[in-house]
């Protein structure tokens, strides 16, 4: 039996980090067990407003504030060398 390129798997709004958390669970079963299915695309909304700070940082003690006072939840990301905010 073939199995379908991707899997869609729609997620509610979920926060940042429990996505991310997710995700990674999500790899590392792919990872252990390769080739027994198909890779996933989630699909999700943040919970609420969310920031990521690559290896690089970026962002300056004024712009951290102001995105804290928003509500904007803060993560450290791997793999990415420029901050990104989604509010």
């Amino acid at each position: 039996m073939r199995l379908p390129a991707v899997r869609l798997v729609r997620l509610s709004r979920i926060p940042y980090t429990e996505l991310l958390a997710l995700q990674e669970r999500w790899l590392r079963r792919l990872q252990a067990e390769p080739g027994t299915e198909a890779g996933a695309l989630l699909l999700c909304e943040p919970a609420g407003p969310v920031y990521t700070s690559g290896l690089r940082g970026g962002l300056t003690p004024e712009e951290t504030a102001r995105l804290r006072a928003l509500g904007a939840e803060e993560s450290a990301v791997e793999g990415t060398s420029r901050p990104t905010a989604w509010l």
